[in-house]
């Protein structure tokens, strides 16, 4: 909610809530692998580590979509759990029946976030260099975990081809 205003504290506002929703459903943090595995292969844990990156340089609206698109499907699971007579559950569940393709938009709008910023280095090369290095990494790592992100990295293949 706080994204269009750009405020200053939206991106900590934002590693709160994921970590607050980490906590929530891998309960007490424990420093082993098979936790490492379940806290990336996890969608806050992946916000996570997206939001981070954002504290580096300069972030726009571009940026924020992801966050947006995932904050919003949480909303709408949150009225339907707490809200379930209510009219506005019929678009919800319209959304919740679709969260594969949610997520697989949101990792396209990822792409494109790092594309943009791969676009835009030579207009502040110091700036941004460290930020498209690190959103590759991660850009990398979400590939080889996450299931819907395969399937928009494949879908954006099949654009430029």
């Amino acid at each position: 909610m706080l994204s269009p205003f750009n405020i200053p504290y939206t991106l900590l506002t934002a590693f709160l809530a994921s970590l607050v929703g980490l906590l929530r459903v891998l309960k007490t943090p424990q420093l082993n692998k098979e936790y490492l595995a379940k806290l990336f292969q996890n969608n806050h844990g992946q916000n996570l580590l997206y939001v981070s990156l954002g504290s580096i340089g300069f972030v726009n609206y571009l940026y924020y979509a992801p966050i947006v698109i995932f904050f919003g499907y949480g909303i709408i699971e949150f009225i339907k759990i707490n809200f379930p007579a209510h009219g506005f559950n019929y678009y919800g569940d319209l959304i919740r029946n679709n969260k594969f393709y949610v997520y697989e938009a949101r990792g396209r709008i990822e792409i494109f976030v790092f594309l943009y910023m791969l676009v835009t280095l030579p207009l502040d090369f110091m700036g941004r260099v460290i930020k498209v290095f690190l959103m590759g990494q991660y850009l990398f790592v979400k590939y080889r975990i996450n299931t819907e992100f395969k399937y928009s990295c494949g879908n954006i293949h099949q654009w430029i081809s």
